[in-house]
Protein backbone atom coordinates (compact mmCIF):
# COMPACT_ATOMS: atom_id res chain seq x y z
CA UNK A 1 0.00 0.00 0.00
CA UNK A 2 1.31 2.94 -1.22
CA UNK A 3 1.50 5.98 1.69
CA UNK A 4 -0.75 8.23 -0.24
CA UNK A 5 -3.44 5.70 -0.02
CA UNK A 6 -3.14 5.92 3.74
CA UNK A 7 -5.41 8.11 6.14
CA UNK A 8 -2.90 9.96 8.28
CA UNK A 9 -5.66 10.74 11.15
CA UNK A 10 -6.51 6.95 11.33
CA UNK A 11 -2.62 6.19 11.74
CA UNK A 12 -2.56 8.94 14.48
CA UNK A 13 -5.15 7.22 16.09
CA UNK A 14 -3.08 4.25 16.84
CA UNK A 15 -0.54 6.43 19.00
CA UNK A 16 -3.35 7.46 21.38
CA UNK A 17 -4.50 10.37 20.24
CA UNK A 18 -8.63 11.36 19.82
CA UNK A 19 -9.87 13.25 17.23
CA UNK A 20 -9.49 16.62 18.61
CA UNK A 21 -6.34 15.93 19.33
CA UNK A 22 -5.08 14.93 16.08
CA UNK A 23 -7.11 17.94 14.58
CA UNK A 24 -4.84 20.02 16.61
CA UNK A 25 -1.67 18.99 16.14
CA UNK A 26 -2.30 18.94 12.33
CA UNK A 27 -3.55 22.27 12.29
CA UNK A 28 -0.19 23.31 14.35
CA UNK A 29 1.83 21.10 11.78
CA UNK A 30 0.38 23.09 9.05
CA UNK A 31 0.59 26.24 10.18
CA UNK A 32 3.80 26.16 12.05
CA UNK A 33 2.47 28.05 15.12
CA UNK A 34 -0.76 29.45 16.67
CA UNK A 35 -2.68 30.83 19.18
CA UNK A 36 -5.77 28.29 20.77
CA UNK A 37 -7.97 30.48 19.02
CA UNK A 38 -6.60 30.06 15.76
CA UNK A 39 -6.84 26.31 16.47
CA UNK A 40 -9.92 27.00 17.44
CA UNK A 41 -11.14 28.62 14.19
CA UNK A 42 -9.15 26.25 11.71
CA UNK A 43 -10.14 23.01 13.40
CA UNK A 44 -14.05 23.61 14.85
CA UNK A 45 -12.92 22.43 18.06
CA UNK A 46 -15.07 24.19 20.86
CA UNK A 47 -13.53 27.09 22.36
CA UNK A 48 -14.32 25.83 25.81
CA UNK A 49 -12.23 22.72 24.83
CA UNK A 50 -9.49 23.68 22.95
CA UNK A 51 -7.05 24.74 25.83
CA UNK A 52 -7.86 21.28 27.15
CA UNK A 53 -6.80 19.65 24.20
CA UNK A 54 -3.13 21.56 23.25
CA UNK A 55 -2.81 20.78 26.88
CA UNK A 56 -3.17 17.03 26.60
CA UNK A 57 -1.02 17.24 23.47
CA UNK A 58 1.88 19.16 25.85
CA UNK A 59 1.43 16.88 28.09
CA UNK A 60 1.94 13.53 25.61
CA UNK A 61 4.95 15.53 23.84
CA UNK A 62 3.41 16.44 20.35
CA UNK A 63 3.37 19.94 21.14
CA UNK A 64 5.19 22.52 22.57
CA UNK A 65 4.12 26.24 24.17
CA UNK A 66 5.95 28.88 23.10
CA UNK A 67 4.71 31.95 25.24
CA UNK A 68 1.86 32.72 27.26
CA UNK A 69 0.96 35.75 26.31
CA UNK A 70 -0.99 35.24 24.31
CA UNK A 71 -0.73 31.61 24.48
CA UNK A 72 1.24 30.29 21.55
CA UNK A 73 1.80 26.81 20.34
CA UNK A 74 4.05 24.77 17.73
CA UNK A 75 3.88 21.21 16.33
CA UNK A 76 6.86 19.17 17.60
CA UNK A 77 8.90 17.55 15.05
CA UNK A 78 8.01 14.04 13.84
CA UNK A 79 10.97 12.30 13.98
CA UNK A 80 11.30 13.82 17.76
CA UNK A 81 7.95 12.68 18.67
CA UNK A 82 8.41 9.19 17.21
CA UNK A 83 11.56 8.71 18.26
CA UNK A 84 10.52 9.01 21.89
CA UNK A 85 7.90 6.67 20.85
CA UNK A 86 10.33 3.92 19.89
CA UNK A 87 11.84 3.75 22.76
CA UNK A 88 9.14 3.85 25.37
CA UNK A 89 7.77 1.04 22.74
CA UNK A 90 10.93 -0.83 23.14
CA UNK A 91 11.41 0.06 26.97
CA UNK A 92 7.45 -1.56 27.64
CA UNK A 93 8.35 -4.97 25.00
CA UNK A 94 11.36 -5.78 27.10
CA UNK A 95 9.76 -5.52 30.46
CA UNK A 96 6.84 -7.30 29.58
CA UNK A 97 9.65 -10.02 27.94
CA UNK A 98 11.22 -9.56 31.72
CA UNK A 99 7.48 -10.63 33.30
CA UNK A 100 6.86 -13.49 31.16
CA UNK A 101 10.22 -15.07 32.05
CA UNK A 102 9.44 -14.80 35.78
CA UNK A 103 6.38 -16.32 35.17
CA UNK A 104 7.58 -19.23 33.26
CA UNK A 105 10.24 -19.57 35.63
CA UNK A 106 8.19 -19.71 38.47
CA UNK A 107 5.88 -22.22 36.84
CA UNK A 108 8.90 -24.33 36.07
CA UNK A 109 9.88 -24.55 39.51
CA UNK A 110 6.36 -26.16 40.99
CA UNK A 111 3.43 -24.19 39.71
CA UNK A 112 0.93 -25.74 38.04
CA UNK A 113 -2.53 -25.48 36.06
CA UNK A 114 -5.42 -26.79 38.16
CA UNK A 115 -6.06 -30.16 37.12
CA UNK A 116 -10.20 -30.87 37.21
CA UNK A 117 -11.66 -33.85 35.45
CA UNK A 118 -15.03 -34.17 35.22
CA UNK A 119 -16.65 -37.84 35.16
CA UNK A 120 -19.82 -38.24 32.88
CA UNK A 121 -19.98 -41.62 32.96
CA UNK A 122 -20.79 -44.22 35.93
CA UNK A 123 -18.66 -47.32 35.02
CA UNK A 124 -15.66 -44.48 34.72
CA UNK A 125 -16.71 -43.18 38.41
CA UNK A 126 -16.25 -46.60 39.93
CA UNK A 127 -13.15 -47.64 37.59
CA UNK A 128 -11.81 -44.25 39.12
CA UNK A 129 -12.22 -44.82 42.63
CA UNK A 130 -10.98 -48.57 42.41
CA UNK A 131 -7.98 -47.47 40.53
CA UNK A 132 -7.59 -44.60 43.41
CA UNK A 133 -7.87 -47.21 45.89
CA UNK A 134 -5.32 -49.59 44.34
CA UNK A 135 -2.91 -46.81 44.25
CA UNK A 136 -2.95 -45.28 47.74
CA UNK A 137 0.59 -45.05 49.02
CA UNK A 138 -0.21 -44.49 53.09
CA UNK A 139 -3.51 -42.80 53.89
CA UNK A 140 -7.42 -42.86 52.45
CA UNK A 141 -9.93 -40.69 53.86
CA UNK A 142 -12.91 -41.92 53.05
CA UNK A 143 -16.88 -39.77 53.07
CA UNK A 144 -19.48 -42.59 52.84
CA UNK A 145 -23.12 -40.68 52.25
CA UNK A 146 -24.65 -42.73 49.66
CA UNK A 147 -25.51 -46.78 50.05
CA UNK A 148 -24.19 -46.70 45.79
CA UNK A 149 -20.79 -45.85 47.57
CA UNK A 150 -21.27 -48.53 50.69
CA UNK A 151 -21.99 -51.24 48.32
CA UNK A 152 -18.84 -50.47 46.25
CA UNK A 153 -16.24 -50.54 49.39
CA UNK A 154 -18.17 -53.80 50.58
CA UNK A 155 -16.31 -55.41 47.00
CA UNK A 156 -12.91 -53.67 48.02
CA UNK A 157 -10.12 -56.26 49.16
CA UNK A 158 -8.46 -55.12 52.81
CA UNK A 159 -4.77 -53.65 52.69
CA UNK A 160 -2.84 -53.70 55.34
CA UNK A 161 0.27 -51.24 54.32
CA UNK A 162 -2.42 -47.94 54.56
CA UNK A 163 -4.36 -46.52 57.12
CA UNK A 164 -8.11 -46.06 56.15
CA UNK A 165 -10.71 -44.29 57.73
CA UNK A 166 -13.64 -44.01 56.58
CA UNK A 167 -16.91 -41.68 57.56
CA UNK A 168 -20.03 -43.23 57.24
CA UNK A 169 -23.62 -41.42 57.34
CA UNK A 170 -25.91 -42.57 60.18
CA UNK A 171 -28.95 -44.95 58.29
CA UNK A 172 -26.95 -46.68 56.03
CA UNK A 173 -27.24 -50.28 56.75
CA UNK A 174 -24.04 -52.13 56.52
CA UNK A 175 -20.61 -50.59 57.25
CA UNK A 176 -17.45 -51.26 55.52
CA UNK A 177 -15.31 -54.58 56.18
CA UNK A 178 -12.16 -52.78 55.75
CA UNK A 179 -10.28 -49.28 57.93
CA UNK A 180 -11.69 -47.45 60.89
CA UNK A 181 -15.27 -46.12 60.78
CA UNK A 182 -17.27 -43.67 62.26
CA UNK A 183 -20.45 -43.15 61.72
CA UNK A 184 -21.50 -39.56 61.51
CA UNK A 185 -25.05 -38.14 61.57
CA UNK A 186 -24.60 -34.69 59.33
CA UNK A 187 -22.93 -36.13 56.05
CA UNK A 188 -24.06 -34.58 52.93
CA UNK A 189 -25.35 -37.44 50.90
CA UNK A 190 -22.13 -37.56 48.89
CA UNK A 191 -18.98 -39.74 48.58
CA UNK A 192 -15.44 -38.26 49.19
CA UNK A 193 -12.46 -40.32 48.65
CA UNK A 194 -8.76 -37.99 49.28
CA UNK A 195 -5.53 -40.22 48.54
CA UNK A 196 -2.52 -39.59 50.38
CA UNK A 197 -4.45 -35.79 50.91
CA UNK A 198 -3.06 -34.48 47.33
CA UNK A 199 -5.96 -36.47 45.40
CA UNK A 200 -9.30 -35.51 45.45
CA UNK A 201 -13.04 -37.67 43.83
CA UNK A 202 -16.08 -36.44 45.00
CA UNK A 203 -19.32 -38.43 44.05
CA UNK A 204 -22.46 -37.38 43.31
CA UNK A 205 -23.91 -40.83 44.32
CA UNK A 206 -27.22 -39.23 45.53
CA UNK A 207 -28.55 -37.91 42.23
CA UNK A 208 -28.03 -41.41 40.85
CA UNK A 209 -31.85 -42.11 42.43
CA UNK A 210 -33.33 -39.93 40.24
CA UNK A 211 -32.91 -38.97 36.58
CA UNK A 212 -29.75 -39.96 34.88
CA UNK A 213 -27.36 -37.28 35.87
CA UNK A 214 -25.18 -35.53 33.33
CA UNK A 215 -21.97 -35.53 35.80
CA UNK A 216 -21.51 -38.36 38.41
CA UNK A 217 -18.30 -36.84 39.88
CA UNK A 218 -15.17 -34.86 40.07
CA UNK A 219 -11.68 -35.83 39.77
CA UNK A 220 -9.37 -33.19 41.72
CA UNK A 221 -5.18 -33.47 41.33
CA UNK A 222 -4.40 -30.15 42.70
CA UNK A 223 -3.32 -29.86 46.81
CA UNK A 224 -4.91 -26.49 47.27
CA UNK A 225 -8.21 -27.60 46.37
CA UNK A 226 -7.96 -30.68 47.99
CA UNK A 227 -7.11 -28.82 51.44
CA UNK A 228 -10.14 -27.70 52.14
CA UNK A 229 -11.87 -31.81 51.62
CA UNK A 230 -9.18 -32.59 54.37
CA UNK A 231 -9.85 -30.17 56.53
CA UNK A 232 -13.97 -31.07 56.35
CA UNK A 233 -13.17 -34.59 56.87
CA UNK A 234 -11.12 -34.03 59.90
CA UNK A 235 -13.11 -31.79 61.28
CA UNK A 236 -16.07 -34.41 61.31
CA UNK A 237 -13.45 -37.17 62.69
CA UNK A 238 -12.50 -35.26 65.68
CA UNK A 239 -15.90 -34.09 66.74
CA UNK A 240 -17.65 -36.20 69.19
CA UNK A 241 -21.20 -37.18 68.79
CA UNK A 242 -23.80 -39.29 70.87
CA UNK A 243 -23.46 -42.20 67.76
CA UNK A 244 -22.15 -45.86 67.05
CA UNK A 245 -18.60 -45.93 66.35
CA UNK A 246 -17.59 -48.93 64.35
CA UNK A 247 -13.52 -50.51 63.93
CA UNK A 248 -13.03 -53.14 62.03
Amino acid sequence: MSAANIDIRELLKDFGLSDYEISAYLCLFNKGTATAKEVCDETGIPYTKVYEILRRLSKKGWVIQLSRKPVVYIARNPDDIFDEVKRETEKKILLAKKLLREMEESKDKGSKVSSIFVVRNLDTLKKSIINLYREVKSDLRVVIGTKLMCELFQLLEGRDDIKIRILLREGLDKPPSIGEVKVRPVILPLDILISDGVKCIISFGRLLISVRPSVYGVIIEDIELVRPTVQYFEMLWRTKFPRVQYRI
